[in-house]
């Protein structure tokens, strides 16, 4: 004998299953963002002030990124990607 379900309590599940899905992915991401803050280095006072170096702020009203970086680079000894890192976040 087949047994009855009713399409309320269907439905009812499929809901709870979604909004538990989505919580676990908002969570997931949450806590890759952190790890991400925590793992990243804050750049020190000489590093900051190349930013502020006034060809660097040129070459970056100009929209010049690669000069910026390669400022930078030769003010600091930064490699590539850490002076890239430090000109995309002076940049808006």
């Amino acid at each position: 004998m087949p047994m009855f379900v009713p399409l309320w309590l269907i439905g009812l599940t499929l809901a709870l299953v979604l909004v538990l899905a989505v919580l676990a992915l908002r969570r997931r991401g949450t806590e890759m963002i952190e790890q991400q803050r925590r793992e990243t280095p804050f750049p020190t006072v000489d590093q900051l002030g190349a930013l502020a170096d006034p060809e660097v702020r040129a070459e970056l009203a100009r929209g010049n990124k690669i000069g910026a970086i390669k400022r930078v680079r030769e003010r600091t000894g930064l490699g590539l990607k850490e002076s890239k890192e430090l000109v995309e976040r002076a940049t808006p």
